[in-house]
């Protein structure tokens, strides 16, 4: 049985893998211990928000592997030290680890779906190595029911698979034929974070509708 679900689109230029339930029997003892770590991380950032929201979103008013990032995450990380687990190390890509903390945060300032008016894409939104946080935010702002469904589901359950595959329509457009490919994980972080910032999250005196 495949140990991944596919969904492809535009002729191949977008595709997304979200993991099947199923998977190969030698391969349990390494998809718990990545669960295990999914949900260390998801814990530590739900922390993160509850104990420092502002400083929470100034990680994410950053690009993405910038210094200025870094020193944001940082500046979380001593701020709330009681969040961070003792004897348990964190070792997930800086990717990850902002889309967990885009999730959270959007999960805590917004109960309910919404409208996204749109924000602005930065900059450094424009570079090519950043597409895919373009294409996200386009797709967040054109499908904001559809985003915020996939944001809600939880992670590896047939939800999470059919909004995954009801944001696809949206994610195609806004790839306009561009290739970029998404996993589970990264679709769910970069999806928050584009709602997010569409529903004038990065206002710490908003989103909280």
């Amino acid at each position: 049985m495949k140990a991944a679900l596919g969904f492809l689109a535009a002729a191949g230029a977008l595709s997304l893998t979200v993991p099947a339930h199923a998977q190969p029997q030698d391969g349990e003892p390494q998809m718990k211990k990545n669960r295990d770590a999914e949900k260390l991380v998801a814990e530590l950032m739900g922390c993160f928000v509850r104990s420092e929201r502002p400083k929470a979103i100034d990680v994410i008013r950053f690009e993405p592997g910038s210094d200025a990032e870094g020193k944001a995450f940082m500046a979380l990380f001593d701020n709330a030290r009681m969040c961070v687990p003792r004897g348990k190390k964190i070792n997930s890509p800086g990717i990850s680890l902002r889309g967990a903390l885009a999730e959270a945060l959007y999960l805590k300032s917004f109960k309910v779906t919404g409208p996204a008016a749109g924000a602005a894409q930065l900059d450094w939104m424009k570079q090519p190595v950043h597409q895919a946080y373009s294409i996200a935010q386009c797709a967040a702002e054109r499908d904001p029911d559809a985003a915020d469904a996939l944001v809600r589901t939880k992670w590896h359950s047939d939800e999470e698979v059919a909004a995954a595959s009801a944001i696809m329509p949206a994610l195609q457009a806004c790839a306009n034929g561009r290739k970029v490919n998404f996993d589970r994980v990264t679709l769910h972080g970069l999806i928050a974070e584009g709602l997010f910032r569409a529903r004038g999250g990065l206002s710490a005196s908003e989103g909280n509708s």
